[in-house]
């Protein structure tokens, strides 16, 4: 038997209780994967393929400019299969302006490649 506190978001998502030391992370560590796409989006210059997350992560209260409130934390270089980033070949996005939403945007050298981010959201 435990004792003491558990605070959930709209969403229903545990934001504190005895065991989460977090008091305002709106949204626990969640996994978002993005694939890239296979056609060069960098015109005459560098290559380039893209990617968006699906779905999107819903987040209450969030907006594209309330940014000193709400703050998304990305964990990490990306993740593919059992190597890690792909450094500077790759660059990921936070996309804020989805209403209520967020999603990343992942620009890479790497055609048709899934990376794979740990996201956190936190209210301050």
């Amino acid at each position: 038997m435990a004792y003491g506190m558990r605070i959930r978001n709209a969403a229903g998502t545990i934001t504190l209780d005895t065991t989460t030391r977090h008091g305002n992370l709106l949204i626990a560590p969640t996994t978002l994967s993005v694939t890239t796409g296979s056609t060069n989006i960098g015109g005459s210059g560098p290559v380039r393929y893209q990617g968006f997350s699906a779905p999107y992560l819903g987040v209450t209260g969030i907006t594209a400019s309330n940014t000193t409130d709400i703050q998304v934390h990305v964990v990490g270089f990306g993740i593919v299969g059992t190597n890690l980033g792909y450094g500077n070949l790759t660059t990921v996005t936070v996309d804020r302006g989805l209403s209520g939403n967020v999603r990343l945007i992942v620009n890479s050298v790497f055609q048709n490649t899934t990376f794979s981010y740990k996201v956190m959201v936190f209210r301050f």
